[in-house]
């Protein structure tokens, strides 16, 4: 991997290249994440806690026999709650009590009940790489005896990849889907499958759905791993050009344009039909504004690889600079269209929205960057900008107060909300000592973290006033 990272277009913007191959996410030969209950939906911060949640957050913080004792709590007023009986596990796993547990599946499983070979199931995937047939065997008897329930082919599909039985896995997770439609995590695990078979298209169709399904945070970030490694622009490269690639990449990551298109010029004489050459190529030109030149090298990347939506981006970039809207436009919309997980797509259009005064547009990208990235603060504020531009003021307050529950001391995120505020103080007469009294309350809690900051005095002067 070239760990492809450059400077692109403007100085405050970033085009991130290269492919998301950081670890992979198959470390699922771990308890916690065949054990570990489904990620909350929701475009949150972060989720809200529910009790399965904070019970295996205690696992996590070295707190396993107490977490024992709350999901047993749990499970007593919901026996068939599948998420806590994985987090039983996991925390029977952590506190040494595993065998004590497997006895009372086993005693389940001898009644004909489909939840008892399932918690042995989980047992069996705790006790590490040799209990993976046992899992296998008990997660297909609990397949037969509770037909309609999705989790258990996700489960069984997940111990067949951690096998690297990809053919196994899919049909598994497959069945998973077509029980259950509307839950994201097979679509990841099963994209990756196809990945793994080559059946790079299938892949990216079997991950378009899940920006539509209110997925959690880690199941994001799975799904665009993923998806950067169906367009990574790293494949095929010849053994002997990537100690060059490489070094062109360096050239362009500290500033060495001129030296970097020297040798990409060379690369792209030797190596005529590798599109990453002539990408990074027109990247060089269009940071040293050739953009002629730039224009020419990023098309000819994309004729070489019409699946390249980061080529996309940058020759979108170029348009956008010399105001030729549609153009670029077209391009991002096309970014968009290959890799909806692709943060940089949305990020343009967004930016090109704006810059027209197509506020509904412009909100509609960021909810996609937010859905992408969503413990970025800037993206935060963004999407509150674009909720007030387009007039929804206590929406734009909801969304910058996501932040402050979990960070109340962010302090440009409070200065926000109190101007917020004072516009609703405006636009809403019978409300308006409350919201006055809201902003203040923002006002001098963001005094206290700075208490010299001009701008606080002049908000706090507005709301006093």
């Amino acid at each position: 991997m070239l760990g492809i990272g450059l400077a692109e277009i403007e100085a405050a913007r970033k085009v991130e290249m290269g492919s998301t191959k950081s670890r992979s996410w198959l470390a699922i030969a771990s308890v916690g994440l065949i054990c570990a209950a489904c990620e909350p939906k929701g475009i949150g911060l972060r989720p809200d806690p529910d009790p399965v949640q904070e019970a295996r957050q205690m696992t996590r913080s070295g707190q396993a026999v107490e977490a024992v004792e709350c999901f047993e709590d749990i499970l007593r007023d919901d026996p068939e709650d599948l998420a806590a009986h994985r987090g039983l596990v996991e925390a029977a796993y952590f506190a040494g009590r595993l065998a004590e547990f497997e006895r009372r599946y086993r005693s389940r499983a001898s009644g004909g009940e489909g939840l008892g070979h399932y918690g042995l199931a989980l047992c069996a995937v705790a006790r590490g790489p040799g209990g993976m047939k046992a899992a296998i065997e008990h997660f297909q008897k609990a397949e037969e005896l509770m037909p309609t329930e999705a989790d258990v082919p996700y489960r069984i599909g997940l111990v067949y990849i951690m096998d690297a039985d990809f053919e196994r896995a899919a049909a598994a997770l497959q069945r998973a889907i077509e029980r259950d439609g509307q839950r994201p995590e097979p679509r990841v695990a099963l994209a990756h499958c196809r990945l793994q078979l080559n059946e790079s298209a299938k892949a990216m169709d079997i991950l378009r759905p899940i920006l539509n399904q209110s997925p959690g945070p880690d199941v994001v970030s799975k799904a665009r791993a993923v998806a950067a490694r169906i367009f990574d622009l790293e494949r095929d490269i010849p053994p002997d050009a990537a100690p060059e690639i490489q070094k062109a990449t360096t050239y362009l990551g500290q500033e060495g344009v001129q030296q970097a298109l020297l040798l990409l010029s060379e690369l792209a004489a030797r190596y005529p039909e590798l599109a990453l050459v002539h990408f990074l190529k027109g990247l060089a030109h269009s940071r040293m504004d050739n953009r002629g030149e730039a224009i020419v090298a990023l098309e000819r990347a994309i004729q070489l690889r019409p699946d390249n939506p980061e080529a996309l981006v940058a020759l979108g970039d170029i348009y956008f600079r010399v105001g030729k809207w549609q153009m670029a436009r077209k391009s991002y919309l096309q970014a968009v269209g290959l890799n909806p997980f692709y943060l940089e797509a949305h990020m343009r259009m967004a930016e090109l929205c704006e810059a027209r005064g197509d506020h509904e547009g412009a909100l509609q990208a960021y909810e996609k960057v937010v859905l992408l990235e969503p413990d970025n603060v800037r993206h935060r504020h963004a999407y509150a900008d674009a909720l007030a531009r387009t007039g929804r003021l206590e929406d734009a307050v909801a969304a910058l107060e996501a932040i402050l529950l979990y960070n109340p001391d962010e302090l440009e995120t409070l200065i926000r909300v109190a101007r917020l505020y004072l516009a609703l103080a405006e636009k809403r007469p019978a409300r308006r000592v409350d919201y006055r009294q809201r902003g203040l309350d923002c006002v001098r809690q963001a005094q206290e973290l700075s208490p010299d900051n001009q701008a606080l005095r002049e908000l706090l002067d507005s709301l006093e006033g």
